[in-house]
């Protein structure tokens, strides 16, 4: 996947987590979970090594 595709996913899924939010059907503040930032990291290093995102 090129970074515009992971982008404009991680885009969508905020999209769809604030209208989640908005009708009341998640709670609290949203935070970011260490799996995400985990996979954040992986996929950068992959970006570093040229193998392209994950």
């Amino acid at each position: 996947m090129s970074d515009v595709v992971v982008k404009t996913l991680l885009q969508y899924l905020d999209s769809v987590m604030g209208a989640l939010r908005n009708l009341g059907l998640t709670q609290g503040k949203p935070e970011e979970t260490p799996v995400i930032e985990l996979l954040q990291k992986i996929s950068d290093l992959a970006l570093s090594l040229g193998c392209g995102a994950i």
